[in-house]
């Protein structure tokens, strides 16, 4: 046992990208970060639990501020579900909701045992943040005891104190809302936005059009839109079950043409049906045709090997002794968007030119950002130590064996290499409803492992189900967690 941190010296839990920028912790992102980040891009997760110890509380997001201040209270758009979701978990736990959780600790008041993180102590580039903000996933940080690193003979009495909150935990999954977004031909609709009104984050829906939108008990409208549809608004009902409300939500396709002259200065090459992404030489291409047309305006620009170019479009505007720049840089790494930047110089150009031909400032770019058609066949992906993953796609978990007393009867701490040998045995016995994969490597070459437990695992995503994982270890120090799972499992 080293510490808390990997074996590059970094505090994992302080390494994802902050909502305020980079720090010293989050400025070179480690191998774990990484593999963490694309598990969450590929895998479209409803809810989550990220597990520590040390303490007894239920943690929710935000765990930072603007300003770094500790002990301000940071909510989210969605505080009203995530204080639910983590009372959930404390009313169930056997000692959390009590105060204080932790005698030994009598100078922390954690309320009804939960909290709010930055109100807590301030954390920037943490897990559960980086969940909610860019991977569609609302997530809660759960400490699990008073003790980071318990003696093995105690794990029992932990594992008696949290099962029963484990299990509460799992079925909020089924809260709030959900649904399809299709097309009128039946076609499913992914990244389709759901923005609910008064509320400022949005999720959006899977590969197959399947969307959850977790809610608290309320009334809501909901704002539905996606590249190439018309706009939808439903007005939807929540109550306080874990059964969600069905919600199946049918978009009509938008009028390219008539949208392209409203728009888009009826630039007709900008409608055009595009059927696949383009490579970085075709991209490279479209943007030496720009540059040949518009050799005053525009140029291109090379980037490094293995780095996409670049295109500037630039033109000054002399009115009335007022001088404007308009300035375009194309340059975007995301597939879809990058490819779609294909249509935006013309639609700059064409912008720029209006301005001129009406003598009028009132728009020349708005906050820097081309409104272009997406191509219906183009869609949005779901918007990148031992992780242990639960997929559960029932209402109640399926457990590969519900009988944990080999591991009562025997408490102790497994190494990597014991964690590993369970794991394997675990899919081996169970292939039809476990699946264990590796996310990815650690600093010191170890697998990150997730184990994927669902009631037919081979036939994939049940596009009825909901996704939820539990994260654990995150901390080299604060082991309970992944014992625990190994309990679950």
């Amino acid at each position: 046992m080293i510490g808390r941190k990997n074996a590059h010296d970094v505090d994992l839990n302080r390494n994802f990208p902050g909502q305020f920028g980079p720090s010293k912790y989050n400025s070179v992102p480690e191998p774990e970060t990484l593999a963490v980040e694309k598990w969450l891009q590929d895998i479209p997760f409803v809810l989550s639990a990220n597990l520590h110890g040390g303490s007894l509380v239920a943690n929710y997001p935000y765990d930072d501020n603007q300003a770094m201040k500790p002990q301000v209270d940071s909510p989210t758009p969605d505080d009203s579900i995530f204080k639910l979701l983590a009372s959930s978990y404390a009313n169930a736990h056997k000692k959390m909701y009590k105060d204080p959780g932790c005698p030994e600790y009598p100078e922390e008041n954690f309320p009804g045992g939960i909290v709010n993180g930055a109100q807590w102590y301030v954390v920037s580039g943490g897990m559960q943040d980086y969940n909610y903000i860019h991977a569609n996933t609302l997530e809660i940080t759960l400490e699990l005891g008073c003790y980071k690193f318990p003696p093995a003979k105690d794990l029992p009495s932990y594992w008696e104190d949290n099962l029963p909150a484990l299990l509460s935990y799992i079925e909020q999954v089924h809260r709030g809302v959900a649904g399809f977004v299709k097309g009128r031909e039946g076609e499913g609709v992914a990244g389709a936005s759901i923005a609910v009104e008064g509320l400022g984050h949005v999720v959006y829906s899977a590969q197959d059009g399947d969307y959850w939108r977790l809610l608290a008990p309320g009334n809501y409208t909901l704002h539905v839109s996606a590249p190439g549809y018309e706009p939808a608004i439903h007005q939807v009902s929540v109550e306080n079950s874990t059964k969600a409300t069905q919600l199946n939500i049918t978009l009509a396709r938008i009028n390219l043409i008539a949208w392209s002259h409203q728009h888009d200065f009826s630039i007709t090459d900008n409608i055009e049906t595009v059927t696949k992404y383009s490579t970085q030489l075709e991209m490279s291409y479209a943007m030496e045709a720009v540059e040949t047309a518009h050799s005053v305006l525009a140029e291109k620009q090379n980037g490094f090997p293995g780095i996409l170019d670049s295109l500037r479009i630039s033109l000054t505007i002399f009115i009335k002794n007022l001088t404007i720049t308009i300035i375009s840089q194309s340059f975007i790494p995301n597939h879809i968007t990058r490819s779609s930047t294909i249509f935006c110089p013309s639609a700059v150009i064409q912008h720029a030119q209006a301005v001129i031909n009406k003598l009028s400032l009132s728009v020349i770019i708005d906050t820097g950002y081309i409104s272009f058609p997406v191509p219906s066949t183009m869609s949005f992906s779901s918007i990148s130590l031992c992780f242990l993953l639960c997929w559960v796609g029932c209402t109640t978990p399926v457990l590969v064996n519900n009988d944990p007393e080999p591991f009562l009867e025997n408490p102790h701490y497994l190494s990597f290499d014991e964690l590993t040998k369970f794991l394997v045995a675990a899919a081996q016995q169970n292939p039809s409803k476990v699946k264990l994969h590796s996310i990815g490597k650690s600093v010191q070459n170890r697998d990150l492992w997730a184990l994927q437990i669902s009631r037919n695992v081979a036939s994939g995503r049940n596009l009825l189900k909901p996704m939820f994982k539990y994260v654990a270890n995150i901390h080299g120090d604060e082991v309970v967690g992944y014992e625990l799972m190994n309990y679950l499992i």
